[in-house]
């Protein structure tokens, strides 16, 4: 069980899918956000990490679970403190498994983890973020350049739909790959904020644009706890345009040389 504990504190920011292990399993949840995509490794596996559940306290958690070859799986629900708070043997699985969990199993907001084991080990895994919050995150738009500064408002409400400030870190996140532009907001006003993005010169296609709130609590590898997350939709970032003076500059030479042409043909017929 102490291992099981361990392997939770990795569960961080993103989806947790074994690549080398003899079995293997991908969990589908019924609400998820892209993050930037990680690697980590535990018990000499490596793992990929690419996305997390988005769910409110009042809300179940609907999820499937892929494991080709696998007949026997044993499902866990781990709340922030580490501890089981729900979990489900399945038998006779022909390698698919249907669930749901009850809302009333996840009474607090914070950084929840969903695991898949099969014959005592962990071969799949999932962080689930509860949260008291709602967030909405509004982009200037669904489309910006790069070296531009990208404006994203981002307003927090509580469980009884009240504009509030809070008192941990909210940021807002563009992530594609492995890669992530973060930045951290401002306050405009209670519940309101408003992040300005330098968009990096070298930043270029389809961006996942989230707002997160997290905590000073730490957990494995440093990763803060999230208490909310919400996603803002994708961002498509463009490279400047081509400038378009030296295709000018080209016409203006054609028709210096034609006059150019014309001249000294007139000049040798006088």
């Amino acid at each position: 069980m102490r291992k099981l504990f361990w392997f939770i504190s990795i569960l961080v920011i993103a989806s947790i899918e074994p690549i080398n292990a003899a079995e293997s399993a991908e969990i589908t949840l019924t609400r998820s956000l892209d993050v930037p995509d990680r690697t980590v490794s535990f018990e000499n596996q490596t793992f990929n990490i690419v996305e997390i559940g988005n769910y409110k306290i009042n809300q179940d958690i609907g999820f499937t679970v892929d494991a080709p070859g696998v007949d026997e799986m044993l499902v866990i629900l781990y709340d922030r403190y580490r501890l089981s708070v729900w979990f489900e043997r399945f038998n006779s699985t022909n390698g698919r498994v249907v669930g749901v969990i009850p809302a009333n199993k996840t009474g607090e907001s914070g950084t929840y983890a969903l695991t898949v084991s099969h014959n005592r080990s962990i071969i799949s895994a999932i962080p689930i973020v509860i949260s008291d919050y709602t967030i909405s995150v509004v982009p200037e738009g669904k489309k910006t350049t790069a070296g531009k500064v990208f404006d994203v408002d981002v307003i927090i409400k509580n469980k009884k739909g009240i504009p509030v400030n809070v008192e941990n870190t909210v940021k807002v996140v563009l992530a594609q790959g492995s890669s992530s532009i973060e930045t951290n907001v401002t306050n405009k006003k209670i519940g309101e904020y408003v992040a300005h993005i330098e968009i990096p010169q070298s930043s270029n296609g389809t961006f996942s644009l989230y707002s997160v709130i997290t905590t000073e609590r730490k957990v494995y590898m440093n990763y803060p706890e999230i208490l909310g997350v919400q996603s803002g939709g994708y961002i498509e970032i463009m490279q400047p345009s081509a400038e378009k003076a030296p295709m000018v500059n080209a016409a203006v030479m054609v028709f210096l040389l034609i006059c150019a042409r014309f001249f000294v043909r007139k000049n040798y017929e006088l």
